[in-house]
């Protein structure tokens, strides 16, 4: 519950990056790009990511769609 209770930023982001590790089924052929979604996406969710980071991230989740 503690990291709920207290918003412990590490346990979301490694939630998301396993997320983004399991639903990238389109990224198994690119290991690099599959790195960087995940590095990306951790850094969204506890909101340490850059404005630029985010848009890349917003972009690329567009052209997958």
């Amino acid at each position: 519950m503690a990291p709920f209770c207290f918003h412990h930023g590490n346990t979301f982001a490694a939630i998301i990056r396993h997320v983004v590790e399991v639903l990238s089924v389109e990224l198994e052929q690119d290991a690099q790009l599959k790195f960087i979604v995940r590095s990306l996406a951790g850094n969204i969710v506890p909101e340490v990511a850059t404005e630029e980071e985010v848009n890349a991230f917003c972009e690329f989740s567009d052209s997958l769609a």
